[in-house]
C-alpha cells in the first residue's frame, strides 16, 4: 500500500512539471505580437477562415522567419505537416519562399534535394501539444514554376490561391482545403472530414471526401476525365453553360439535379451538354448533386 501512494504521489508531480511547462510555453507564444490568438482559430477550421484574406503576419507587423530558395532544379514541392495550417501563393519575385508563423519553424524541417523542395513537420514527443499552439506555413511559389505540388496533411487546414501549375494534389484528414483563383492542370484534392473549395480554370478533378461537402466552380471547361465522389457530404459543381460534358451521375439516397441540362430525379443517370466531350463521374452514398452554370 505504502508503494502505491509512493507512486501515486509521484505521477502527480510529474502531471504538475507537465502543466507548468505547458502553461509557460502558451503565455510566451501569446507574448509574441498576440499571433497565437489569432491562429488559435485552425484547430477547428470553418469556412470563415476559408475564405478570409489572412496574410499570415503578426500583428506587430515583425516579419515572418523563413528561408529563400533559388529555382533552378527545383521540380516539384512536397509539403508533410501535422497540425500546422499550409497557405500556398505566388511570388513577388523569381525565388522560392518558405515563411513561418511565430514558434512554427522549429517544428519544421526543409529540404531542398533531389529536384525536391520538401516542408516537413518534425514528429512529436508530445502530438497533442502543437496543436494546441496552432501555426502555419506560408510558401510562395515563383509565377514561372508550373510543375507539382503536393500537400500531405493530417488536421492542419491548407489554402492555395494565384497559381498557375501542371498538379496540385492536397490530401488531408480533418484539415479543409480551399483553391481559388488558380490555373491547375490536374486538380487532386482528398479528404476525410474536411470540407473541399475550389475556385477557378481546371482541366482534370479527382476530387473525394467521406463526410466533408465538396463545392466546386470551375471557370472554363473541364476537358478529358474527372471525378467527384463523397460518402456522406454534398456536391455542388459549377461550370460555364457552354461546357461540353457528359456526367455520369450515381447516388443511394441523395438527389441529383442539372440546371444546365434540365436534367433531375433518379438514383442513377446520365446528362450531356454541348458536344459531350468532358468525361465527368459523380458519386454519393446520401449527399444531394447539384450542377448549375457559373455567374
Amino acid at each position: 500500500m505504502r508503494h502505491n501512494k509512493i507512486l501515486a504521489a509521484l505521477w502527480v508531480a510529474i502531471a504538475l512539471i507537465l502543466t507548468a511547462v505547458l502553461a509557460g510555453g502558451l503565455a510566451r507564444q501569446g507574448n509574441r505580437g498576440g499571433s497565437i490568438k489569432r491562429l488559435s482559430d485552425w484547430n477547428g477550421i470553418d469556412d470563415d477562415w476559408l475564405d478570409s484574406d489572412d496574410d499570415f503576419s503578426d500583428d506587430d507587423g515583425t516579419p515572418l522567419s523563413g528561408e529563400a530558395f533559388a529555382p533552378e532544379g527545383i521540380k516539384g514541392v512536397e509539403v508533410d505537416l501535422n497540425s500546422l495550417a499550409v497557405e500556398i501563393t505566388e511570388s513577388t519575385d523569381s525565388l522560392f519562399h518558405v515563411d513561418f508563423t511565430s514558434g512554427a519553424k522549429r517544428r519544421c524541417s526543409i529540404r531542398n534535394s533531389g529536384g525536391r523542395l520538401r516542408i516537413s513537420e518534425k514528429k512529436q514527443r508530445f502530438p497533442n501539444v502543437p496543436s494546441m499552439l496552432g501555426g502555419a506555413v506560408l510558401i510562395r511559389i515563383p509565377s514561372r514554376y508550373n510543375g507539382a505540388v503536393g500537400v500531405d496533411s493530417v488536421s492542419g487546414a491548407a489554402k492555395a490561391s494565384g497559381l498557375s501549375l501542371g498538379s496540385l494534389d492536397i490530401e488531408s484528414v480533418s484539415g479543409s482545403a480551399s483553391i481559388t483563383d488558380c490555373k491547375i492542370s490536374v486538380l487532386d484534392v482528398e479528404t476525410v472530414s474536411g470540407s473541399i473549395r475550389a475556385d477557378g480554370d481546371f482541366g482534370r478533378l479527382d476530387v473525394e471526401s467521406v463526410s466533408g461537402s465538396i463545392k466546386i466552380t470551375a471557370r472554363s471547361p473541364l476537358k478529358g476525365e474527372s471525378s467527384v465522389e463523397s460518402v456522406s457530404g454534398s456536391v455542388a459543381l459549377k461550370m460555364p453553360a457552354d461546357s461540353g460534358y457528359t456526367l455520369r451521375w450515381s447516388t443511394v439516397s441523395g438527389s441529383f439535379s442539372d440546371e444546365i441540362t434540365g436534367t433531375g430525379g433518379g438514383k442513377r443517370g446520365t446528362s450531356t451538354n454541348a458536344d459531350g466531350s468532358a468525361r465527368i463521374s459523380v458519386e454519393t452514398m446520401s449527399g444531394a448533386i447539384k450542377v448549375s452554370a457559373t455567374d
